[in-house]
Parts: structure tokens; C-alpha cells; sequence
């Protein structure tokens, strides 16, 4: 019996530190249907979000845990009208709106997203993508939902090199570079002259396809693009040897990244899926 209530109280201990011990103290701001919108966290566990515009001024208030990524609101949205809905995730900087200290929500219901700043920023809605990597065999190696967000203007979603990178962490090694866009870098008969570092602190060279390449030293990872655009077409790793190849969808957004090794034998691939 001592010993059944001595593991009880251990795992109590352990689940209150995970649910409860995270807990903090921000603000969340964003726009969308002619109405700003206001979310306040506080590190008592407790929570209130305001609005003016369109959807009037009521304000809501509850309670809140963090599970891991995901905010949990304990009540206080079920009148809502959809406005507020019982989980968000708390997602990473990469958005147009948001720095790297400040990051984004994102509402699983409605899907759409504020920023951690007082500005109120219109708020992007976000498309749910599902990223699926196998192996050589084309057998099943993990998968994962993504949320993506969507251009106001066009309609669509644009993942490219930097988000794969920060987000599904493929291809691998290039975490914490610097990307430029090609048409921000000085260039000289198709070579990108501008270094960039990457996490290890080795020189990379941004190139386009079909320049001539020559006595490009010290090297870790070159990036060819199409010829005249901004997508990525190949990465060589001249480290191991191993190359990336990658597919578009039809409006320039990445499709799917093919990895090889040295000996030209496919090792994975990462598949974006609608």
C-alpha cells in the first residue's frame, strides 16, 4: 500500500510540473474580419481575450494549460461564436509578421493565427499540410501535420527552402543558416559571390544552375537555383557527397526533396502533401 501511494505521488508530481509548470506571461495580437483581437496569458494559469470591430467588444476569460506545444483553454470560449476555440498551437517565428523572439499562435479550429506583439498585424489563415518521409524502399519512415500559412492576396501556401529547413529539419545540417534570396545577393557571371554561414560555421556559396563554377574553397553546402528565379533546385553536401534534389507544385511552392548519396543511390525522400 506504501509503496502504491508513494508511485502515485510521484506521478502526480511529474504530470503537475508538465502541465502546470509552463505557464507564461504573454500577449497575442491579430486581425481578420474587420476586428482586432487580444490574447492575454498570464503565468497564474489564467487567461482573457478582448476584440473591437465587427464581432463587438465582449471579453472571455478562463483558465489555461500548456501541453508541450498546445495551449488548452479551461472554458470561457463556448459563446463565442467560433471566435475562440479550446486549443492553440504555439508555433515558431518563421512568418511574416513575427520575429524570432516573438513567435505566433495558431487556432486549431479556425486556423487562424496572432503574434506575440501589440500591433495587430492581420492575422494569416493557415492550410494544413501533411509531410510524409520514406526510405529508400519507398517504405514508411514517420509523418507529421504541418500548418502552413496562406498568402492573403493569392490564396495560396508557400513552403520553401528555409521553412523545410526550420520546420521538418530536411535537408538535414542546415540549421541555423542564413538564406538569401538570389536576387539579394551581388552576383558576377552567375556566381553568387556573398558568404554565407551555416551552423557549423562553414562557408557556403549560393549558384546558379549552368554558371560556371571554379576554385570555390572553402565549401560545405552549395545551393544551385533555376536559372533566373528564386527556387532551389539542388543542394551537394561536399562534405559525405550527398545531394538533394527538389520538385515544385505548380505555383513555385516545394513538392517533395529527394535525397541522395554520394553514389548517386536514393537514401529518403520528403513528401508535402495537400
Amino acid at each position: 500500500m506504501t509503496k502504491l501511494k508513494s508511485t502515485s505521488t510521484i506521478l502526480f508530481v511529474i504530470l503537475f510540473f508538465k502541465v502546470y509548470g509552463q505557464n507564461f506571461e504573454r500577449t497575442y495580437t491579430g486581425q481578420w474580419a474587420m476586428t482586432f483581437w487580444k490574447f492575454e496569458f498570464r503565468d497564474d494559469g489564467t487567461y482573457k481575450r478582448t476584440s473591437t470591430g465587427h464581432y463587438g467588444n465582449p471579453t472571455f476569460e478562463g483558465q489555461y494549460n500548456i501541453y508541450n506545444d498546445t495551449i488548452e483553454l479551461e472554458g470561457g470560449y463556448e459563446s463565442s461564436s467560433g471566435t475562440l476555440n479550446k486549443y492553440y498551437l504555439i508555433s515558431s517565428y518563421h512568418s511574416k509578421f513575427t520575429t524570432k523572439k516573438q513567435g505566433r499562435i495558431i487556432d486549431l479550429t479556425n486556423l487562424y493565427e496572432y503574434y506575440n506583439n501589440n500591433y495587430n498585424y492581420p492575422s494569416q489563415k493557415n492550410k494544413i499540410v501533411k509531410v510524409v518521409l520514406t526510405d529508400s524502399l519507398n517504405n514508411f519512415i514517420k509523418s507529421f501535420t504541418s500548418y502552413v500559412p496562406v498568402d492573403h492576396s493569392s490564396s495560396r501556401y508557400q513552403i520553401d527552402l528555409s521553412w523545410c529547413v526550420e520546420f521538418y529539419n530536411f535537408p538535414p545540417n542546415l540549421r541555423g543558416a542564413h538564406f538569401e534570396e538570389p536576387d539579394k545577393l551581388d552576383k558576377t557571371d552567375g556566381l553568387f559571390k556573398n558568404n554565407i554561414f551555416n551552423t557549423n560555421l562553414m562557408l557556403s556559396e549560393y549558384t546558379y544552375v549552368d554558371s560556371s563554377i571554379a576554385e570555390i574553397e572553402p565549401l560545405s553546402m552549395k545551393l544551385e537555383y533555376f536559372k533566373d528565379s528564386k527556387k532551389v533546385k539542388k543542394i551537394t553536401d561536399s562534405q559525405n557527397g550527398s545531394i538533394f534534389e527538389f520538385d515544385y507544385g505548380l505555383y513555385g511552392s516545394i513538392k517533395s526533396i529527394i535525397h541522395y548519396n554520394n553514389d548517386g543511390n536514393l537514401v529518403s525522400k520528403l513528401n508535402i502533401l495537400d
